[in-house]
Order: structure tokens, then sequence, then C-alpha cells
């Protein structure tokens, strides 16, 4: 618990680094729509495997599926891509 409230007040700083002052916003909020999308996912797949394989295989294969994706993306530097994408100069920021 202690070190889920530890990591919660760094996350902030850690996303700010990848989008500009304009975007910071809907890049905070993208994210963690992303991660809570990811959060209601993950116990249903588990549930749906662990009627094959039961429930410590489905939960280590959600584990390492999670891993992946996230060492995929980060390997890649997808939001560092998504910053340099031209479509987002046409973006209405302001009124």
């Amino acid at each position: 618990m202690f070190t889920n409230l530890g990591i919660a007040g760094l996350v902030p700083k850690f996303i700010y680094d990848y989008f500009p002052t304009k975007l910071r916003g809907l890049g905070t909020g993208l994210i963690y729509n992303l991660g809570a999308t990811g959060g209601m996912a993950a116990p249903v797949l588990a549930t749906y495997i662990s009627g094959y394989y039961g429930l410590g295989v489905s939960l280590f294969i959600v584990t390492v599926a999670f891993s992946a994706l996230l060492i995929l993306l980060v390997g890649f530097d997808i939001p560092g891509k998504i910053i340099n994408y031209p479509w987002l100069n046409n973006w209405r920021l302001y009124d």
C-alpha cells in the first residue's frame, strides 16, 4: 500500500516530461484512462483464462502480457513519437 502511494506521487512528474505544456492535461487524462482500462481488463482476462488453465497460471499469463506491452511501449518510445506527429499542430488548443 505504501509503495503505491509513493509511486502515485511520482507518476505525474514522469507524464509531464512526455507532453508539452499545452497538451499536459490531455496527456495526463489519456494515460490515466488507459491505465484504468487496463485495470478493468486484467481481472476479466484472468477470470476467462482461469477457466482453461487455473487461477495461478492465468494471473501469470496476464501479468506477463501486460508487462510485455509496457516494455514495448517504453522500448519503442511510443509517447515520444506521438508528440512529434504533425497533426498535433492542427489541434485547437484555445478558443
